[in-house]
């Protein structure tokens, strides 16, 4: 079994092709962010994990002062390059659990990331970073299923089951919208640091050709640990499936679910 910490951190060995493939946000989401937690521009803002920048020149251009950390250098140096028209945003190489700083901010946001950070921490440390009245905005694009998929989600188990069984189980998991369930919400609450935790969710799809879905799988952590040989069997059969079945072309359903707490004060 990989461990955590080595998956986190694997996403800098493929920082070209995570930035490439990986999906954006819906802008709404940064509206939405703006008028939760009553932050806009001038605001100064953590944001944890940023990987290539990609929720980072979004929060930029609304005129926060963005202070980005990253665990992967590659994936910093992206980030860099795409915000370096931004003077207020920096960014800088290293974990959340052993940042080192005595600033306080009015927003702490983390995209795609904030699982990654050691449970034991992660929501007390950032409530402590937060000036009082400031917030934490966190937020995902979650995998779900739609009916425009077709079945490829259900075809390509055939797949998994032949090449990788174990992960195989876990892809069966996709969900309907309605039943993706908030764990991350009840944290929050469960934590009584917050006076409120509001949250949206926004379902949404987009069209992948087989060599881009084959990618975009090459920048999942499960799929990284995977020994290269068997990596590469498996996307070639996915990518393989999509011409073969779907006209090389498919639909995949993901509902980007934020998370808003605000601290008191």
């Amino acid at each position: 079994m990989t461990h955590p910490d080595a998956k986190r951190e694997s996403f800098d060995e493929v920082a070209d092709q995570y930035d490439s493939v990986r999906p954006e946000y819906p802008d709404v989401i940064y509206d939405e962010i703006a008028e939760i937690s009553g932050k806009g521009p001038g605001a100064l803002v953590l944001e944890i994990g940023c990987g290539p920048g990609k929720a980072s020149v979004a929060l930029a251009k609304r005129g926060y002062r963005l202070h980005g950390i990253e665990l992967g250098p590659r994936l910093a140096d992206i980030a860099r390059a795409r915000l370096s028209a931004f003077p207020n945003a920096r960014v800088e190489v290293c974990a959340f659990e052993t940042l080192d700083t005595e600033t306080r901010y009015d927003l702490i946001a983390s995209a795609q990331a904030f699982h990654w950070i050691d449970p034991s921490v992660r929501v007390a440390r950032a409530a402590a970073l937060l000036k009082p009245g400031g917030s934490l905005a966190i937020w995902w694009n979650r995998h779900v299923r739609v009916p425009s998929d077709r079945g490829f989600f259900d075809a390509a188990q055939a797949i998994y089951r032949d090449v990788v069984p174990g992960l195989e189980a876990e892809l069966l998991k996709l969900r309907l919208p309605d039943e993706l369930p908030q764990p991350e919400r009840d944290e929050l609450v469960r934590s009584g640091l917050f006076a409120s935790v509001e949250s949206r969710r926004h379902l949404w799809e987009r069209s992948y050709r087989a060599d881009d879905y084959a990618r975009l799988l090459g920048t999942y952590s499960d799929h990284l640990a995977l020994p290269a040989p068997v990596r590469s069997r498996l996307l070639s059969g996915i990518e393989d499936l999509i011409e073969r079945s779907y006209g090389g072309v498919i639909r995949k359903g993901y509902l980007t679910v934020l998370h808003v707490a605000r601290t008191p004060g």
